[in-house]
């Protein structure tokens, strides 16, 4: 089967902005986006399907490695001053199918090729953190990553560790420049409690309990601890 990709291509290397209010041709039927629309045309130039977005980016990316692409919509909305993201995955085997989608909250979702996971995946952010942010220029969340496999988006999160060690590599550095100018106390803490968050649940997804705990006994100053460290235990479990 041949897939007609010339433009999608052209969409990879260029930035998203430019490739909205374009078609994307694939070998029996052809998608557009125009605004915040979303429209499938057949070889019979007749509309079969339409969804309405917020504010979508598109590209084909072939996440599976079948030799068929798919097709993603990167969507988001504005509330409150901040931006909101989810990600949405269709087939495009013979037709077009929405397959799954996912919540990335303050975070863009990206793919990058793993070769812990050995094959391409996808890296999310993690909305239960969204609430925790209170600086808008110091945006932090854990990351989860996902594997698209026979339709759906599947964790690989107990397969993947150097992504979470870099995320919280950044983290730390961030954490002693604040402390480095700060008191350690729970006022401090309570400033970075979403960098504080993203970093202990990232060690415990990369599967290292003991770096987790060293790294929230070293940066959280309340007496909450352990109560804190339960909250971000149970977010953890839902992530699996």
């Amino acid at each position: 089967m041949q897939f007609i990709l010339s433009i999608i291509i052209v969409c990879l290397v260029i930035p998203y902005n430019y490739c909205q209010d374009k078609i994307y041709s694939f070998d029996s039927f052809s998608l557009k986006i125009v605004k915040n629309e979303l429209t499938a045309i057949d070889s019979s130039n007749q509309i079969f399907y339409k969804k309405h977005f917020h504010n979508p980016k598109g590209f084909a990316i072939d996440l599976d490695g079948d030799g068929v692409p798919e097709f993603l919509i990167s969507d988001s909305f504005e509330r409150d001053s901040s931006i909101f993201y989810t990600l949405y995955i269709f087939n495009t085997l013979d037709s077009l199918a929405l397959c799954d989608s996912l919540i990335s909250g303050l975070v863009e979702p990206y793919e990058i090729k793993s070769s812990e996971a050995g094959d391409l995946i996808i890296v999310s952010g993690n909305p239960a953190v969204d609430s925790l942010n209170n600086d808008p220029d110091n945006i932090f969340l854990p990351v989860n990553c996902w594997k698209y496999d026979s339709g759906e988006l599947l964790s690989v999160n107990n397969e993947i560790y150097k992504i979470f060690i870099n995320e919280n590599n950044d983290i730390i550095d961030f954490l002693d420049n604040y402390y480095a100018s700060r008191k350690a106390d729970c006022a401090s803490s309570s400033n970075v409690k979403a960098a504080l968050a993203s970093g202990y649940i990232n060690y415990i997804h990369s599967g290292d309990k003991i770096l987790a705990r060293q790294f929230i006994n070293e940066y959280y100053h309340c007496s909450d601890i352990n109560n804190f460290e339960q909250s971000l235990n149970k977010i953890c479990e839902v992530s699996k």
